[in-house]
């Protein structure tokens, strides 16, 4: 029973993040069975995760063709999940494309920012980034809207906040 519980974690972690479930099989088998060892184990999977998303990830995955998005005045990520989640990588091509749509933005309205929502995972194409299908080859990424608000100025903000 454990095994298969063992088994769905990784999978629902790898559904998500792509690279989530590969950390907590690591996790698993450098924690033991020992006083406390779920904390410890959970305490190890984040720090690995944070560290791997945060440091390695990014300076791998131009191996795979794809280049992380980095928040900056011009263009953010909707939220913290999608970075989180490393949900924020894209083909060279299109980062220019963004890039460059971004800044014609910026021009025209300097307190706005082109908002994006998901984008692809870092590694492999055809690894699905659900429930986007056809989000896995980087070529692909969802933006947000551009609102205006009660007075008819055009706002980053969104009406579900």
């Amino acid at each position: 029973m454990r095994n298969l519980i063992h088994l769905l974690i990784f999978i629902v972690l790898t559904i998500i993040t792509q690279i989530g479930g590969i950390i907590y099989i690591v996790s698993v088998f450098c924690i033991k069975k020992k006083p406390r060892y779920k904390l410890k184990r959970t305490i190890l999977f984040l720090l690995l995760y944070l560290i791997s998303s945060i440091l390695i990830v990014p300076n791998i995955a131009p191996f795979f063709g794809r280049i992380k998005i980095d928040d900056n005045h011009i263009i953010e990520s909707h939220n913290i999940i999608t970075k989180l989640c490393n949900r924020n990588y894209v083909k060279p091509e299109l980062y220019d494309v963004l890039t460059d749509v971004s800044l014609k933005i910026n021009k025209d309205f300097p307190d706005i920012k082109l908002i994006y929502l998901d984008a692809n995972f870092p590694f492999f194409d055809g690894f699905p980034l659900l429930p986007h299908l056809s989000h896995n080859d980087g070529r692909k990424i969802d933006v947000s809207f551009i609102y205006k608000d009660k007075n008819m100025k055009l706002t980053n903000e969104k009406p579900s906040k």
